[in-house]
């Protein structure tokens, strides 16, 4: 759990998508999904490195549940590419897409105590929607 939420709030706290406003990157002929893999390439090293020390801590101590550290690195992959998208629809504002995507996290997981995980399906579509609204903001202005 110290490596979901530590790699989390590293790639929050260094993920950082301002230049996709820069109307000279939009000039450029790069696409939307390649300037925005390469913003998220070194927020995303730094959250799995910090992951990976407790994740082998945890492995070592019991070599028998590796499932466990195993689905919380797919969790955090997860939370990284939504929260990179929230970052990259409020891209001039980090603090509001920090303050949308918590409060979409919370909103879900207590949505999730009654209606089950069906409610997952709500937040991938707000995600779906954001990706596709800040793709039309990179193409258009």
């Amino acid at each position: 759990m110290a490596g979901l939420t530590g790699g989390l709030l590293i790639f929050m706290l260094s993920a950082r998508f301002h230049p996709l406003g820069s109307p000279v990157l939009r000039t450029a002929p790069l696409g939307f999904a390649r300037v925005w893999l390469r913003l998220t390439r070194l927020p995303l090293q730094l959250s799995v490195g910090y992951f990976v020390l407790p994740a082998t801590a945890a492995l070592a101590a019991e070599p028998s549940a590796w499932a466990m550290p195993l689905a919380s690195g797919f969790w955090l992959l997860a939370l990284n590419g939504a929260y990179a998208v929230f970052a990259a629809y409020f891209m001039a504002a980090p603090f509001v897409a920090a303050l949308s995507f918590l409060g979409a996290i919370a909103y879900t997981s207590y949505e999730s105590l009654e209606y089950g995980r069906t409610v997952l399906i709500g937040f991938a579509a707000l995600v779906l929607f954001l990706w596709h609204r800040a793709q039309r903001r990179y193409r258009h202005g």
